[in-house]
């Protein structure tokens, strides 16, 4: 067996997003190049080692069966739950007590499955659930007839409380899923038909991201962290180099970087302009997975470039992930958006043109976003002179990295 595990294993995550649109939790997909280059408890050992207290939890899926049943005799790590999949026979008597055993070890265990399958008994498993198209015209019915005067007969929603729901296409259903029914989660979010839904005018500042900067101020905390805040909500930074950058027309300047907006406005004008931002920003819950999903994959691809001290290649590398869809939110052309900003032309080289020393970066961080391409990440990986271990090294240390909300 190789020492080097992530050498021999593609990986990808998907979100699951709370009752208050935060993130929950995070579906690792770990698929093997090699199996007998591979073992579950391996992966499990360094999940567990580089996970922190404020980690969200772990959804580990196995593609390969195998590793499962492995990972089903380990004892089990705080924090990392284990996806059974969906088979036929996955529940026959011979795998049944060991099922049995993993739970009184302690595993949470998470059952995929369509929602007609899911088990419903007493003590039955979490599951992970597929709504087939009967499923969803119910419960869209259902939705609908929120409406109706108290006391009205309403039909009944298929949907189970407490349960994670994915390949979920409509915000209407997200909602009555998570408000309604009281589902625990949903695995992915339904990103188009949410900006489908704005597409008549720019999306504000998020309302949350405005708020956590100005305590960032209130608290007198380091210009580090301010930053971050400002990165926490691709609109809220894109005004902000918008903003000073008007402001420095005059003095002959261009601002490329938030580092350098907060260094020539100040702490007093900084607070001044969010309070202006404040009074016209976004609650919309249905946008805040959106945002979200920009914010990690530029985290995702600040983690890729280990840039060490280096601190400009870090703010250009990560406002590339951050800008990359800022188009759908600012509803217009990317070249128009980024045409306003004076950004490096290594930024805006990888995003318009697909050319240049971040467009692999990118490249990599957009194949982890999908488990359906994770048979092609070796491939991009050697097309861009990344090794697959960095490359998965990376990914474990970005989720661990990112804070658990709970709702």
């Amino acid at each position: 067996m190789s020492l080097n595990l992530l050498d021999h294993l593609a990986l990808a995550y998907q979100p699951i997003w709370g009752p208050r649109r935060q993130l929950a939790a995070v579906r690792l997909r770990a698929r093997a190049l090699h199996l007998d280059s591979v073992d579950a408890a391996h992966l499990l050992q360094l999940l567990a080692s580089e996970r922190q207290p404020h980690t969200p939890t772990l959804l580990l899926s196995f593609t390969d069966r195998s590793l499962l049943l492995q990972a089903l005799e380990r004892s089990p790590s705080d924090g990392i739950w284990l996806e059974l999949p969906y088979e036929g026979d996955f529940a026959a008597s011979d795998l049944r007590e060991q099922l049995a055993r993993a739970r009184r070890m302690g595993h949470q265990l998470v059952q995929s499955c369509p929602l007609a399958q899911a088990d419903r008994a007493p003590g039955a498993p979490m599951h992970l659930l597929d709504l087939w198209p009967e499923d969803v015209a119910l419960a869209l019915r259902a939705a609908a007839e929120r409406a109706l005067p108290a006391g009205a007969r309403r039909l009944d929603s298929p949907v189970l409380p407490g349960q994670i729901y994915q390949n979920i296409g409509s915000s209407v259903l997200a909602a009555h899923c998570l408000d309604e029914r009281k589902a625990w989660g949903i695995c992915d979010w339904p990103t188009d038909d949410v900006l489908h839904q704005h597409r008549n005018q720019p999306i504000a500042c998020d309302r949350g991201a405005v708020l956590h900067t100005l305590r960032a101020l209130e608290q007198d905390l380091p210009m580090d962290e301010v930053e971050d805040r400002l990165y926490l909500d691709p609109v809220l930074t894109y005004r902000m180099l918008r903003m000073v950058n008007s402001v420095a027309i005059g003095a002959g300047r261009e601002i490329s970087s938030i580092r350098h907006a907060l260094m020539l406005l100040g702490m007093t004008n900084l607070r001044r302009w969010l309070g202006e931002q404040l009074a016209v920003a976004s609650t919309e819950p249905a946008l805040r997975p959106v945002r979200q999903s920009m914010v990690l994959r530029s985290r995702l691809m600040d983690h890729l470039m280990a840039a060490g001290p280096e601190h400009d290649l870090h703010a250009e590398i990560h406002l590339t992930g951050l800008f990359s869809r800022i188009d759908s939110l600012l509803q217009e052309p990317l070249p128009t958006a980024l045409d306003r900003l004076p950004l490096s032309s290594r930024i805006t080289d990888a995003l318009l043109n697909r050319h240049g020393p971040y467009v692999s970066y990118l490249d990599v961080a957009a194949h982890m976003e999908d488990p359906n391409g994770m048979a092609d990440l070796p491939v991009v990986c050697h097309n861009h002179d990344f090794r697959l271990d960095d490359v998965n090294r990376a990914l474990i240390r970005m989720l661990c990295h990112e804070r658990h909300n709970p709702d």
